[in-house]
C-alpha cells in the first residue's frame, strides 16, 4: 500500500522528505505516522538526526577509556575500586567533626 507522502506531510506539519525518512528508517506505515503522537513524532524526527547514536556513545565510551596508544587503561578501574573501598570505610565512622553521620556506635555496618 503506499503512502500518501504529501498529504501525510502537510497534516503532521512535516517535510515528504521526513515522512519518507520515518517510513524507510523508522519502519512507520502511513497510518502509524497518523497515530502517532505529536510528542512521539518529534522525538522520532530528533532520532533521524542521529541514526546511528547507541554505535556512537559506545565508540565515545571507549575512546574515554583509552590512553594515546588506544589502550585500555586496567589500573583505572582498580584505582577506582581502591577510591570507592576507602569511601565506604570513611563512611562507616559514628561521627565526623564530632557530628554524627547517622550511624549508630555498635550498630549495623560499623565495626568498634
Amino acid at each position: 500500500m503506499a503512502i500518501d507522502v504529501k498529504g501525510l506531510a502537510e497534516r503532521r506539519n512535516i517535510s515528504p522528505q521526513q515522512v519518507e525518512l520515518l517510513h524507510e528508517l523508522r519502519g512507520l506505515t502511513g497510518e502509524g505516522i497518523e497515530k502517532l503522537p505529536e510528542g512521539a513524532l518529534r522525538k522520532a524526527m530528533r532520532r533521524l538526526d542521529y541514526p546511528d547514536m547507541p554505535r556512537a556513545r559506545i565508540a565515545y565510551r571507549l575512546q574515554q577509556l583509552g590512553d594515546k596508544n588506544k589502550e585500555m587503561a586496567a589500573h583505572r578501574l582498580v584505582a577506582a575500586l581502591r577510591e570507592l573501598d576507602g569511601m565506604r570505610l570513611r563512611s562507616r565512622r559514628a561521627r565526623v567533626a564530632g557530628m554524627p553521620t547517622g550511624a549508630v556506635a555498635g550498630g549495623p555496618g560499623v565495626r568498634s
